[in-house]
């Protein structure tokens, strides 16, 4: 997997920036739009233990046709590398993206699950990190994704490692969810910092602006 990563200066322009432009397979321009819910500030941070999971769910625009990446903002885990004070020790993860289950909880999944890093400490701290599939994601199927609807997350592989970012700025969008190895429950006190970005094939890309900027610029 290839994976993008973000230094704090490009991280706080993107987090203003929804939209990017590239090109696909056959050299058309298309238009990427990152969807969220956090305002891009991180007050706390979350983390579990090997198996549990975080999720937060989306509802892509009508011309969005894949899912092409996931960010995640990866905190300071506060442990001195044993090997290099000036590595990070953040361990590895998993990056999953799941269909809407039957009572709107993160549901079947739709990819074999994707571990961007396979080391330790290869992993950056206190930066966005965006995890890049190799094959973009399609969204448009209407029976697996109804209303472009969807999740994307990670599953822990370490004990209390990563830590993920938590935005504790209210109002909440209801969208962060948690697997307890039983079962998934709704968290209605914060919104976890992982974004989606999705893609369509327009010449001609719509801007879009997610809750987070919203309530970045207005709260």
């Amino acid at each position: 997997m290839r994976c993008r990563i973000l230094t704090p200066a490009i991280a706080t322009v993107l987090s203003a920036v929804l939209l990017v432009f590239a090109v696909d397979g056959t050299g058309a321009p298309r238009s990427e739009i990152e969807l969220s819910w956090d305002d891009g500030s991180a007050e706390h941070g979350i983390a579990g233990f090997a198996g549990q999971k975080l999720a937060v769910g989306f509802h892509a625009p009508e011309s969005a046709l894949s899912l092409t990446a996931v960010r995640i903002y990866i905190m300071d885990d506060g442990v001195v590398n044993p090997v290099d004070p000036d590595l990070p020790t953040t361990e590895p993860f998993t990056v999953w993206v799941w269909a809407i289950g039957s009572s709107g909880e993160p549901g079947p999944a739709a990819n074999d699950g994707y571990i961007p890093f396979t080391s330790s400490y290869e992993c950056p701290e206190d930066i966005w990190v965006d995890v890049v599939f190799p094959e973009p994601i399609d969204i448009s199927d209407e029976g697996q994704f109804p209303n472009h609807a969807f999740y994307v997350g990670l599953e822990w592989e370490h004990r209390q490692n990563p830590v993920v970012g938590l935005d504790l700025d209210a109002p909440f969008s209801g969208e962060t969810w948690y697997w307890d190895w039983l079962s998934w429950a709704a968290v209605d006190t914060a919104d976890v910092l992982i974004r989606a970005v999705v893609s369509d094939s327009s010449e001609v890309p719509v801007e879009a602006l997610s809750w987070g900027r919203v309530k970045s610029e207005y709260r």
